[in-house]
């Protein structure tokens, strides 16, 4: 149950409604026990909801990740195969909103070893580049297989690397 309500509040974020989000996401959590790392991972989706209606207010995005981010091992091994990766990559957007770069990219290099998608590695690559670590970012890219990822990352990747035209082409 409380999985269909998680997946709701993630639409609902998606969607824009993060009151809504946030709601759906703190009635999962009550469904879960006590006992359950998974609460932290809710309650980081709580927290993102929180931030993108507060518009920055990081406060309860902080507080979330601190108490997240030291138990990540314990939530990833309670997800199920669909969602394995779901929590450090969480980790990761929410440790570069809060500055916590050489964090973001851990998290990252973690949800790839994880998942291993050439979604996934374009992604830590597009963070490496976005964090001027060109080197580490070109060896990442070189092993995406651009045929199975979205036009629109791979548009943001060349973006980053100043290529307008190849952004446009893949947009």
């Amino acid at each position: 149950e409380f999985i269909m309500l998680m997946n709701i509040g993630g639409l609902q974020h998606a969607l824009g409604d993060y009151t809504d989000a946030i709601s759906y996401y703190e009635e999962a959590i009550i469904r879960l026990d006590s006992n359950d790392p998974r609460r932290y991972w809710l309650k980081m989706l709580v927290a993102w909801s929180d931030f993108s209606l507060s518009k920055g207010d990081t406060v309860v995005l902080k507080q979330a990740y601190d108490r997240a981010k030291p138990i990540l091992h314990k939530i990833e091994n309670r997800l199920n195969p669909f969602n394995k990766g779901s929590a450090y990559i969480l980790a990761s957007a929410i440790a570069s909103q809060l500055g916590r770069f050489h964090d973001a990219i851990q998290l990252s290099k973690t949800y790839v070893n994880i998942k291993n998608t050439d979604s996934s590695k374009l992604d830590l690559a597009t963070e490496l580049l976005y964090l001027k670590k060109n080197a580490d970012a070109n060896e990442v890219f070189r092993r995406v297989d651009l045929r199975n990822i979205s036009k629109g990352s791979l548009a943001l990747w060349y973006w980053l690397k100043d290529d307008e035209m190849q952004a446009r082409i893949h947009l």
